[in-house]
């Protein structure tokens, strides 16, 4: 907010073209001052709340898949001016239709509240983000991770989602609830991101796809170059 004896438009313009959120002239008045600065406050706390609600996923509270699409590509572009690596966790609910067909979806829903919270337990670093991704599928995108350090992670979340002993009477994987993850990592180049992402995201869902295959309830990475 300008306080200002400059009073000519052009100088308003120019202040409002800065980033100003208002422009006030002298001489002025304290209590309008301290007006428009509480105004300015409630709106940037009611922007926030919108900005927060608009990228979190309203039945689980972790991140939704709008926040995802949006931080893959920045974290993308973080770890190839570092050169470190990025890695990605895709996961699943194993047999979550079955769970919906046997215990109805008020329990399903408490079910992926369930499994989220205990996947966000597992994140440590505010530069992680863990996404309801569609679904009973869920992500998570680890910056600065390499492979074996995100797959410790995967199997951390495994045993964290097991550990919550959520009865699962119609699933083959196991008497509670598990999950299975595909991992897996690049170091960014300077090619196409949206080729690269789209490459890292297929090796996570081949990995995925073959934790299925081996029997759910566990995580597998990615060893495709």
């Amino acid at each position: 907010i300008f306080i200002t004896a400059r009073t000519s438009v052009e100088d308003e313009e120019k202040g409002f073209l800065l980033g100003a959120a208002d422009y006030i002239t002298k001489p002025f008045s304290p209590v309008v001052v301290r007006a428009r600065v509480r105004n300015h406050i409630n709106l940037k706390i009611r922007t926030d709340i919108l900005e927060s609600v608009a990228h979190t996923d309203s039945l689980t509270a972790v991140s939704n898949r709008r926040s995802y699409d949006e931080y893959l590509p920045d974290m993308w572009n973080h770890c190839m001016r570092s050169g470190s690596s990025l890695s990605v966790l895709m996961m699943d609910i194993d047999h979550f239709k079955a769970y919906n067909d046997t215990y109805g979806h008020h329990h399903g829903d408490m079910c992926l509240v369930a499994v989220a919270t205990a996947l966000q337990g597992q994140i440590h670093r505010t530069s992680d983000l863990v996404a309801r991704y569609r679904g009973e599928e869920f992500a998570i995108v680890l910056p600065g991770t390499p492979g074996e350090n995100a797959f410790v992670l995967a199997q951390k979340a495994c045993t964290a989602v097991q550990a919550l002993q959520i009865e699962h009477n119609s699933s083959a994987a196991s008497p509670f609830v598990s999950i299975s993850l595909g991992v897996a990592t690049i170091v960014p180049g300077k090619d196409l991101e949206n080729a690269g992402i789209k490459a890292l995201l297929e090796k996570a869902d081949l990995a995925l796809y073959q934790a299925k295959l081996q029997g759910r309830n566990r995580a597998v990475f990615s060893s495709q170059s």
